[in-house]
């Protein structure tokens, strides 16, 4: 008889609901945050913004797309808590479309990232070993462990380091300048950089996964490797996923 196998966080139903729960409870925090109060009749949209988002969507301006009462999947896909910069009709106040928004805030979070990863790459560091690997090999795998300098580089640079374009000429001239970033635009689009940020996270997640079935050689995680696929995503099947030679 195989030997059961060791659970642990409640198991693939754990996991699962894990997965599914905290995004939810990551995207409403974040939206009564920017609303400034526990808005439980704000979670769905009403009837009355989906058949406005319907009717403004359709190309021939014919609105019997529009239904007198949406379904809960629609309310859910056109709510404010899911995706702000998703559900708005008209041009924000700074003059942005909703979709300019969200690949506006899906580029922040991807360029953050690797600007993190590049700052790992060539700040200066303490190269450490990590523990025995569970091969048996004896091999250990080095970290460059550089975190709290690349912090300082970071704060520096949001700083006094941000470049920006200065017009000096009334359109005619301008001169690149450095200074502090315009760090008040996290705060007006919180929510949907948290939304973004949830997508990027599912495709990372997604593609080390599929990577662990397919990578050469690969040491996969005792407590990621029941054969549950739900369990496993949310464990990690692969054990110290690299890329960059096996140095990342």
């Amino acid at each position: 008889k195989k030997d059961q196998f060791d659970y642990e966080f409640g198991g693939p139903v754990g996991a699962l609901a894990t997965m599914v729960s905290l995004p939810i409870v990551t995207l409403l925090l974040t939206h009564w945050a920017s609303v400034g109060r526990v808005d439980i009749h704000g979670i769905l949209a009403s009837d009355d913004d989906v058949a406005s988002s319907c009717s403004s969507n359709d190309n021939n301006g014919d609105s019997s797309s529009s239904v007198a009462s949406a379904s809960i999947y629609d309310k859910i896909l056109h709510s404010n808590v899911l995706c702000p910069s998703c559900t708005t009709n008209n041009d924000d106040e700074d003059g942005e479309y909703p979709s300019s928004t969200l690949l506006q805030c899906a580029t922040i979070v991807l360029l953050w990232f690797l600007f993190q990863v590049l700052l790992e790459r060539i700040l200066p560091c303490a190269l450490v070993k990590g523990a025995p690997l569970p091969d048996g090999s004896g091999k250990r795998l080095v970290y460059r462990i550089n975190g709290h300098l690349a912090f300082w580089v970071t704060l520096l640079l949001l700083d006094v380091a941000w470049p920006r374009w200065i017009d000096i000429d009334h359109g005619g001239k301008s001169v690149l300048a450095f200074g502090r970033a315009p760090v008040t635009w996290l705060y007006d689009h919180y929510s949907t950089l948290a939304f973004v940020t949830i997508l990027w996270t599912i495709l990372l997640s997604s593609y080390l996964y599929v990577k662990s079935f397919f990578g050469k050689g690969v040491l996969l995680a005792v407590g990621g490797n029941s054969g549950n696929p739900f369990y496993d995503f949310f464990l990690g099947r692969e054990l110290n996923p690299r890329c960059l030679g096996s140095t990342f």
